[in-house]
């Protein structure tokens, strides 16, 4: 589960911010899977979710105790995916647009 990743990547920048003497707000994770987002912030169980290991236990933890929180951003919305699919022209366009870059033409 990505979001796990993000979590612990998350948890590591609120130590290194903690250790710099600064106070290290709440992270918050853009996450386009609803059903993540479900059980990381129901913490109800069901016959469907047993499955769901170690990784997902951090999330919700860390959810619960306020260091993270998760928030529903549409796939279309999620700059990051820029990074790690092909993207067709006009969204890769936007993606270009999102990370402030454009092209220089002499």
């Amino acid at each position: 589960m990505a979001a796990s990743e993000g979590v612990k990547d998350s948890l590591w920048l609120r130590r290194l911010v903690g250790f710099m003497g600064e106070d290290p707000s709440p992270v918050t994770i853009r996450e386009d899977n609803q059903a993540c987002l479900a059980l990381a912030t129901n913490g109800v169980f069901s016959t469907k979710s047993k499955h769901v290991d170690v990784r997902f236990h951090l999330v919700r933890d860390n959810v619960t105790r306020g260091e993270v929180f998760l928030e529903y951003t549409p796939t279309e919305e999620m700059l990051a995916d820029g990074f790690t699919k092909a993207l067709d022209g006009p969204a890769f366009l936007k993606f270009r647009e999102a990370l402030g870059m454009q092209v220089v033409r002499e």
